[in-house]
């Protein structure tokens, strides 16, 4: 049952991570994260003793599926899971409608983005990005995150709307803002192929975060997005989606030269330790089994 300001005050104290995202943060909140817990980001996932052990909470840390070990995850491409959020909300079994339609949200833009309904910049996913953006420190994004997705909760704010102007959420909108600018103007570096299949690629290198729905915009069925510089140490990192498109048959390809790609079916990303492939490599396996 949610109480005390949302939250639940009842699970473990320490918490293993891969990296803060909306999942990843409203899961927390849900099983009662709370300042003064321990929280470990560990990119490569948790061990398999913080895995088998119920008294680690780990949240898109590996264990997909399995919440009563207390591991709350999705990523894993031999069977449909919901997000984490959504397990940690069915796991105990909670009844609360907003907090229910927060999970709706970020379930939404964790598995099918483009199924968002445009509402006026910002929205919830828009300033989340923003905060990313901005602040640097793992750490500190985790629970800037739990912060923001405890305050649209607190005061009743609708995720599914335009999040309203507020002093301290201003930097992560103007952050936002400056990034969306960059990305609309990398349009022109957009370069396209064709599958054997006969799916049209856009391909789009960017150290800017996005671009997807650029390239989608442009005729393109596939999107492949290359970050040379991802992140603080900077990793290289791939993300390729695809608009109503599978390309969850290019995790077997890929993960037989290089292990920790995952993803889900419309969209997958190299290992959280960064990729090693190059560019051309991932791309000929695209056109080869898309």
């Amino acid at each position: 049952m949610i109480k005390n300001g949302y939250e639940l005050g009842s699970m473990p104290a320490r918490i293993v991570i891969r990296k803060a995202d909306l999942d990843t943060c409203l899961a927390a909140l849900i099983l009662g994260a709370r300042e003064g817990d321990e929280v470990v980001v560990a990119p490569g996932g948790a061990a398999p003793g913080e895995l088998a052990d119920p008294g680690v909470l780990c949240i898109e840390a590996g264990g997909s599926g399995e919440p009563h070990r207390g591991n709350f995850d999705h990523h894993d491409p031999r069977r449909p899971l919901k997000p984490a959020c959504r397990q940690a909300y069915d796991h105990l079994r909670l009844d609360d409608e907003k907090l229910s339609r927060l999970v709706d949200y970020v379930c939404l833009v964790d598995e099918d983005p483009s199924g968002h309904p445009p509402v006026p910049f910002p929205s919830l996913s828009n300033l989340f990005s923003g905060m990313m953006l901005t602040e640097k420190d793992p750490l500190r994004r985790f629970w800037k995150g739990v912060g923001l997705l405890r305050e649209i909760l607190a005061d009743d704010l609708d995720p599914f709307g335009t999040m309203p102007d507020r002093s301290h959420w201003r930097s992560w909108r103007e952050a936002k803002e400056a990034n969306r600018r960059l990305v609309g103007e990398m349009s022109s570096l957009i370069r396209t192929l064709t599958t054997r299949g006969g799916r049209r690629v856009g391909v789009l290198t960017s150290t800017a975060i996005g671009g997807l729905g650029l390239i989608y915009g442009q005729g393109c069925e596939i999107g492949v997005l290359y970050n040379p510089a991802f992140g603080d140490p900077p990793l290289p990192k791939f993300t390729i989606g695809g608009n109503g498109v599978a390309v969850s048959p290019l995790l077997g390809p890929l993960g037989s030269l290089e292990e920790g790609w995952g993803g889900r079916e419309t969209i997958i990303g190299s290992p959280p330790s960064g990729s090693a492939l190059p560019l051309e490599k991932v791309l000929s396996l695209i056109e080869r089994h898309l």
